[in-house]
């Protein structure tokens, strides 16, 4: 299995996110409650990694959870890990699910929940990528992404370039991550 994860994000207004919805073929949206945990010490920021719990709400009542890890390997590429999880949270995780954390990377024992949010996800399978928009909602604001994940090697920025050009965005670099967006988002309000 690879477990790299190579993609490119620009984050969109919500014209820019509606005009790709009428333009490109997606799949009915998903919701996906997303739970990213560190130390109070942000030991996993430092590092340049993140431990997520997603939730997937299933259309009646099937909800799926996958634990998440993603470790750093350049500008637009992560390691990243995912596990199947019947735990809801991490204090249910079982030893089973902790030891294959600390496979990948340290657990602390005074983890915390570092931020929780709902994204509205649509995808659209292509060759060479599946290309995600999502509408996320934090806890005082909402913003519009489109993500470009690699699928082969096929994949190019020009590719995504071009299906980014009816709505006059060109990729230049990845516009911060959605965890990176709620913590500026909670510390804008907490301050």
């Amino acid at each position: 299995m690879n477990d790299q994860e190579r993609e490119l994000k620009i984050l969109l207004n919500e014209q820019q996110a509606k005009q790709l919805l009428n333009q490109i073929d997606f799949q009915k949206p998903r919701i996906q409650i997303n739970t990213y945990y560190d130390n109070p010490s942000h030991f996993y920021k430092t590092k340049g990694i993140a431990l997520r719990i997603r939730q997937i709400v299933g259309d009646q009542g099937n909800d799926q959870w996958i634990l998440t890890i993603k470790k750093p390997l350049d500008a637009i590429t992560k390691y990243e890990y995912e596990k199947s999880i019947s735990a809801h949270t991490l204090e249910e995780l079982s030893k089973e699910d902790i030891e294959w954390i600390e496979s990948h990377i340290p657990f602390p024992n005074d983890l915390q929940v570092l931020a929780s949010f709902k994204t509205e996800r649509w995808i659209c399978d292509l060759e060479e990528a599946e290309l995600s928009l999502d509408h996320t909602y934090f806890k005082n604001s909402d913003d519009f992404e489109i993500e470009y994940k690699y699928k082969s090697s096929s994949a190019s920025i020009q590719s995504f370039n071009s299906l980014m050009h009816s709505v006059n965005l060109e990729f230049e670099k990845n516009c911060p991550s959605k965890l990176a967006r709620a913590i500026q988002d909670q510390n804008h309000i907490d301050k």
